[in-house]
């Protein structure tokens, strides 16, 4: 038998076992020397319709499958390209083994850069030399289990694969219309989550699969371009497409850029960037993804809790509030469900809430402080007008899309459909409390914006780190608190130096981002002169925020010397709330540093105590302590 028929009868063994996997028994299909026919096997069917293979490039797959099923055909293969490297048949001798002759410009540009073997990554080619027929050609393990059988998919992309959820919308009907007319390329601008459903919704209904890719979950060195032709040959393998996101054009730029005119399978990305046609040739279908509302999002958590097979009353209107994407729906309820089970409790709404919330929270980690909000309006103590105010905050955020979308009030002008108050007023007057009672009163977290991380002195980096901040806090439930933000929004000035025109410019481009913030945004000042007129206008809310009278000093004192707390009989409430004129956040200094006072004793806490507490806040803030009334408590100093 000679070497070429050796390697006939082994790709023949090939065709052999291929055939006994296939449900009707294909049969023997022979040696390659017979050129494989499409149709002789159901399971290579699968990427002939989806890369358009003929028998051609069937026998130069099988051919080079053969030293992955048995080494020893490595050896020929070596021994026949006159090559002591056992790396496979080179392109000179499968086209011999498959009788094509290498002077047919058409043979030789099937296993070329633009091939369907190559582009669909079915077959890989060391182009490193200068002659193609030298090349030696290899088969991806992953290509030959297929062929074997087994559809695990790509270890590689095992971390990024995401569910979607079955959408019904005008968007995903676009994307089928696209599919259908052959268009390949395609961009979802995805700015509320969703973009990954609409693209898996329309392939469905077309009946192919998808290869869905979370692009937040990629390595820190890792881009698109790592990935995209693992997904795309997967794509081939069972006939689908593959949908990617969020993509980031900067980052993954080099994807951009060698995208294909017409791409080997459906490739639909997604981004919350518009499509930017400097970045590739190729021309995209541009669509959106769908805007959800309340209710759209109740509808798609019952369909999520339902997939899942959970069943808890009210759970999905409940949920309904979070600013959650389909995708991002499913891992929240699985979570939930093994922390129930971890537990020994059945599945509960607070539990899917907590799950929700804790869902993206990292996003903002190094740049915001993350506070579990515990306070509610019972612990707040401020007048009646403006507990009115911060009252009716939660409720203003969760009727915007009412009041916007279906009223039609306050639309257009790129403003977002978010929520921006300013708490104003002196220090330690309840302005970050309020905050996260606010939070509270929504369900979402509070996140307190670490200035340091923001502010730099290097021109327009502080425009990049509040850009990422919104943008980060786009895909994140919580409420946004600027601490002290003076620094950030302080007034424009009238232009003398470099330093003036930069400093302007960061207010100038603050102002327009906040407009588009859709979630909710709390300033806090201690001076409501410092903000720039030009603020006061765009925000939605400015609450003012006063020293407390004696009727809230007396309330205030009650509750910061709570009943469990040991209290001397000489200790009087009156008294200390009529003669000291301090805040809530100093009565809470000044009753910690009496109890540690005490504490370190093992004693009740004395009005002594107390006073020389306040005593000691009142130099802190560099005031006289002259308190005749109190002057009997004071401590000897003497």
């Amino acid at each position: 038998m000679t070497e070429i028929e050796l390697i006939a009868a082994a790709t023949g063994e090939l065709a052999r076992r291929l055939a006994e996997l296939a449900d009707d028994g294909a049969g023997d299909w022979g040696t390659l020397v017979d050129p494989v026919e499409p149709g002789a096997h159901p399971r290579l069917d699968v990427v002939v319709d989806a890369i358009g293979l003929d028998h051609v490039d069937l026998s130069i797959l099988m051919a080079a499958s053969a030293p992955a099923l048995d080494p020893r055909f490595t050896t020929v293969f070596a021994g026949l390209g006159n090559s002591s490297a056992a790396s496979g048949a080179t392109v000179g001798v499968l086209l011999a083994v498959n009788g094509l002759s290498a002077w047919d410009p058409g043979v030789r540009s099937r296993l070329g850069p633009h091939g369907s073997l190559r582009r669909a990554g079915l077959i890989e080619i060391d182009s490193s030399g200068d002659s193609l027929l030298a090349a030696h050609v290899t088969v991806p393990e992953r290509v030959v289990a297929w062929m074997l059988g087994d559809d695990t998919p790509d270890s590689r992309l095992d971390a990024l694969l995401s569910p979607t959820v079955g959408l019904s919308s005008d968007e995903v009907v676009e994307v089928c219309r696209a599919l259908q007319s052959g268009l390949w390329n395609i961009w979802i601008n995805d700015g509320f989550g969703g973009g990954l459903s609409v693209g898996s919704s329309a392939l469905a209904v077309l009946d192919a699969p998808s290869i869905t890719l979370d692009l937040r979950r990629l390595g820190a060195s890792q881009t698109l371009q790592d990935v995209l032709p693992i997904a795309l040959r997967e794509a081939a393998l069972i006939g689908g497409g593959v949908i990617a996101g969020p993509v980031d054009p900067v980052r993954d730029s080099a994807a951009l850029a060698s995208l294909p005119l017409q791409p080997i399978r459906p490739t639909i990305l997604v981004s919350g960037h518009s499509w930017d046609s400097a970045r590739s040739a190729a021309v995209p279908v541009i669509a959106r993804a769908p805007r959800t509302g309340p209710d759209d999002r109740a509808a798609l958590w019952q369909v999520v809790l339902d997939e899942v097979g959970v069943e808890v009353d009210g759970a999905a209107d409940t949920l309904s509030s979070l600013r959650l994407g389909p995708e991002q729906m499913q891992p929240a309820v699985l979570g939930a469900l093994a922390s129930s089970i971890a537990a020994g409790e059945p599945l509960s709404i607070s539990a899917l809430h907590a799950a929700a919330l804790a869902h993206g929270s990292n996003r903002l980690i190094d740049l915001a402080t993350r506070v579990i909000p515990e306070a509610t309006f019972d612990d707040l103590v401020v007048a009646g007008d403006l507990r009115a105010e911060l009252l009716a905050l939660p409720g203003r955020h969760r009727t915007r899309h009412i009041v916007r979308d279906t009223w039609g009030l306050g639309r257009g002008g790129g403003r977002g459909t978010g929520l921006t108050c300013l708490f104003a007023g002196p220090s330690g007057t309840g302005k970050t409390l309020a905050a996260e009672v606010v939070a509270n009163a929504l369900g979402v977290d509070l996140f307190v914006i670490d200035l340091s991380q923001i502010v730099d002195k290097y021109i327009g980096e502080t425009e990049k780190n509040l850009e990422r901040v919104f943008t980060e806090a786009e895909g994140v439930n919580g409420v946004l608190l600027f601490d002290e933000a003076d620094a950030l929004f302080g007034k424009r000035s009238d232009v003398q130096s470099s330093h003036d025109r930069h400093a302007n410019v960061e207010v100038a481009y603050l102002l327009q981002r906040m407009e588009r913030y859709d979630g909710v945004a709390i300033l806090t000042t201690n001076l409501r002169g410092n903000i720039d007129e030009a603020f006061l206008r765009r925000l939605d809310v400015i609450c003012s925020f006063v020293e407390p009278d004696v009727a809230a000093r007396r309330e205030l004192w009650r509750r910061h010397l709570p009943l469990r707390l040991p209290l001397a009989p000489d200790v009087d409430i009156e008294l200390l709330a009529d003669h000291i004129v301090i805040s809530g956040g100093i009565i809470r200094n000044v009753t910690l540093t009496a109890a540690h006072a005490a504490a370190v004793e093992d004693r009740d806490v004395t009005m002594t105590d107390l006073v020389a507490g306040a005593a000691r806040e009142y130099r802190k803030m560099g005031r006289l302590f002259n308190i005749a009334a109190l002057a009997p408590w004071l401590p000897d100093r003497g």
